[in-house]
């Protein structure tokens, strides 16, 4: 039985079990510096990972990223690993490698300056 604030919610089976844990970053003005960006991403991947950890998971199998552009276009990526990742760096490395297409002309042809950024790990274990 789930509970809310000891009052039975009259749902009957398991534990709600997260599906996926997350966090995003919206920038006070929309940029473009590619280091500003990566840092911000590094961050959110160790915050990630330490509300992975709280939760009492080991890892998760899927690293997924969002990137809202100034013009409100939002576009995510995601990898999903053999082995889950089990190490913030892992975690931190993942989300980079998502986001740098995102940084130059392959995922972003005009250039547009970036406004949010999120990372996502799914699949926990």
């Amino acid at each position: 039985f789930r509970k809310a604030r000891g009052v039975d919610t009259g749902v009957v089976g398991e534990e709600h079990k997260r599906k996926s844990i997350g966090q995003q970053k919206t920038f006070g003005e929309d940029v473009t510096n590619a280091a500003t960006i990566i840092e911000a991403m590094m961050r959110l991947s160790q915050d990630v990972f330490s509300d992975l950890r709280s939760g009492s998971y080991v890892g998760a199998r899927t690293v997924s990223i969002t990137v809202r552009f100034y013009d409100f276009q939002t576009i995510s990526s995601a990898h999903t690993a053999k082995q889950p990742y089990t190490y913030s760096r892992q975690i931190e490395q993942e989300s980079v490698r998502l986001l740098l297409p995102f940084l130059d002309t392959r995922r972003n042809p005009a250039n547009k300056s970036v406004r949010l950024i999120g990372v996502r790990l799914e699949k926990l274990e």
